[in-house]
């Protein structure tokens, strides 16, 4: 229902659901975390006199909590890039509120919980050291593989923590053969600080693509990112482009999926231009399996294939299958 509702705000269609239908709309909107993101649609597109009352005033009284939570977020991602910066660290955000306010209209349309910024390896050691003397504490040490490092901090008022992590690279190195540098070229340093930069729309676009696959499109706020790109980009991304640099990342199989579910799922959005660049038919079952989620067994076999068989290569599900068998193992012992 919440795709259907989300299709409609965009397509400026008149909204004539039932009572009931909202307070259920309403459940999937909390459950899926995109209680900002629709109600500054609603607001954008001129709907929110068309939704129920309560309805309304729940959406904005989310509204409002993520305003002040991320403005929050903001000063913090602030100290935390001019700390760095200081030290002539490169840095790259990624996503957060910044992505909320380049892509979404304003800064609380998106809620966020964390910091994420890329840096390159060199600089990781001193960075981790710079990011500890902010009083956050490491959560998890460098996983073999993996590409970022966690640190957490409790702030005054909130029992969750704020999370701050340090990429070096937006996939694991054993699954693909991504070449970060290409990000680092392409990327613009902004005026007021040339060692922060920022990811090149294209670039931008792909990996908010592989963090939706990460997630397996499981909560509509991930469809939204990408839908909302398109929409502020409006036929800027080389779709073509993107294909031919995934098969060489070994990444095509992953980013396909991706924009075909997105597209089958709202196929009456016409700025998802993606649509002519790949076989959808290749991924009608992908497809029905995210309109049929609540069927236990099919998500269970959802789960399964895209832990394991959702790679270019073999090799790599070779390798999960060895890594999650080799974590039950650790974890019975």
């Amino acid at each position: 229902m919440i795709h259907t509702f989300i299709q409609q705000i965009y397509m400026d269609q008149p909204l004539a659901y039932q009572k009931h239908d909202y307070q259920k709309l309403l459940n999937e909107i909390e459950k899926d975390a995109v209680s900002s993101q629709v109600y500054c649609l609603l607001k954008k597109y001129g709907k929110l006199e068309e939704i129920p009352l309560d309805m309304r005033n729940r959406l904005e009284q989310v509204y409002k909590k993520i305003v002040f939570q991320n403005l929050i977020i903001k000063k913090e991602k602030d100290d935390v890039l001019k700390a760095l910066t200081e030290f002539g660290i490169a840095v790259i955000v990624l996503k957060g509120t910044s992505f909320a306010e380049r892509y979404y209209g304003h800064i609380g349309a998106r809620p966020t919980s964390d910091i994420d910024v890329l840096i390159k390896p060199d600089n990781l050691a001193k960075a981790k050291e710079i990011v500890i003397s902010m009083g956050f504490n490491v959560e998890n040490e460098p996983i073999e593989g993996h590409f970022h490092v966690t640190f957490s901090k409790y702030m005054p008022g909130s029992i969750v923590p704020l999370m701050v992590e340090l990429h070096w690279n937006i996939l694991r190195s054993n699954t693909s053969v991504l070449n970060i540098e290409e990000f680092w070229a392409a990327s613009t340093p902004e005026k007021n600080n040339p060692y922060i930069r920022n990811l090149d729309p294209q670039h931008e676009f792909y990996m908010i693509c592989l963090h939706g696959w990460r997630h397996n499109l499981d909560a509509a706020k991930y469809f939204l990112d990408i839908i909302q790109m398109c929409e502020i980009l409006k036929g800027k991304i080389d779709i073509p482009k993107m294909l031919t640099d995934s098969k060489q990342h070994h990444t095509r199989k992953r980013l396909e999926k991706t924009l075909s579910i997105v597209h089958q799922t709202y196929p009456e959005l016409e700025h998802l231009s993606f649509y002519s660049a790949i076989n959808h038919e290749k991924y009608k079952l992908d497809y029905y399996v995210h309109r049929h989620t609540k069927v236990s067994l099919i998500r269970y076999i959802d789960r399964i294939s895209h832990r394991f068989f959702n790679y270019d290569l073999i090799t790599y599900s070779f390798k999960e299958i060895k890594k999650w068998c080799i974590q039950r193992y650790n974890n019975s012992r």
